[in-house]
């Protein structure tokens, strides 16, 4: 979903994308909460006191997205893994074209896969079947997300492409910057993208206009998510933090005292080639969680 990046190559990550025999290496995950910006010194119990790594079968896997009893996770050369016991096992499924599938998304009972060169894929019978749209761009996209009414996804150049119509069709949008969008998010009634050098824009109307906001900072930000009232976005710097609760039209940094709090460190496989750290914050029932990976020495 991010790039570690300033450059402005069509890559999701700094690391290689195509061609086999791509290596991995172990990697620390540093795994921090904040809460609702105000919970300095709590004592979080079950579920996010302990970790477990799960196989995923060596596979570099960049986006997750749960819909019809089912996790579903996307990556490198086309992999799409799936889990209907909670992520205890995964099951590869045949996505057809060997692709990066960067992400997806769940609405309206349909899954919706964006990838390289503007790939999008959808299915409908929990990936009996998956079919190819034409997203009418080249251009790589790296983020989807769903308002209960239309997909939204972002990419290169920034890219915003909408849907109405569980992905079948795609309708460009201005977003009025050529920043990469690394990702998207919705809450509120809003959507909000983000990416290359602090880039940030939101709309309320189902992704038809966009608005730019000032965030404050030029650091490439990689994620964001919402929860209890508020936006959290992270950068791929492992110090950028922004929230808002006014749907990203102000993008205060929360003060660092008090508001984080280390609880577990767990291991991943990432590619060989990282040279910097990167981030995904998602909401998890009453705290933000945020995860950054590090290579190792």
């Amino acid at each position: 979903m991010f790039n570690l990046s300033n450059n402005r190559r069509e890559r999701k990550y700094p690391r290689s994308k195509s061609g086999p025999g791509v290596s991995v290496l172990l990697a620390l995950v540093m795994v921090a909460v904040i809460g609702a910006m105000c919970l300095a010194g709590a004592a979080y119990a079950d579920p996010l006191d302990t970790w477990t790594l799960r196989n995923s079968g060596g596979y570099s896997l960049y986006d997750i997205a749960y819909g019809n009893g089912t996790f579903v996770v996307t990556g490198i050369d086309g992999t799409i893994l799936t889990s209907t016991d909670n992520g205890v096992t995964w099951t590869s499924k045949n996505s057809g074209p060997v692709t990066m599938l960067y992400g997806i998304a769940y609405g309206n009972g349909t899954f919706v896969v964006v990838g390289i060169n503007g790939e999008i894929f959808t299915t409908t019978d929990n990936w009996v079947t998956l079919t190819s749209r034409n997203s009418g761009t080249k251009r790589s996209l790296f983020g989807i997300a769903y308002d209960n009414e239309t997909f939204a996804a972002v990419g290169v150049y920034g890219t915003i492409l909408t849907s109405t119509d569980n992905g079948v069709t795609w309708t460009p949008r201005n977003s009025g910057t050529t920043e990469h969008l690394r990702n998207i998010g919705y809450g509120n009634e809003t959507f909000v993208a983000m990416g290359d050098n602090g880039a940030f824009l939101t709309s309320t109307d189902n992704g038809v206009t966009w608005t730019p906001r000032n965030s404050g900072t030029t650091k490439s930000l990689a994620d964001i998510a919402y929860g209890n009232g508020t936006f959290a976005a992270v950068g791929t710097d492992d110090t950028t933090i922004l929230t808002s609760t006014d749907n990203g039209v102000t993008l205060p940094m929360p003060p660092e005292a008090g508001k984080f709090l280390l609880v577990g460190v767990i291991v991943t496989l990432v590619q060989t080639d990282v040279v910097a750290n990167i981030a995904t914050i998602v909401w998890f029932a009453v705290i933000f969680v945020i995860v950054y990976v590090r290579p190792v020495a």
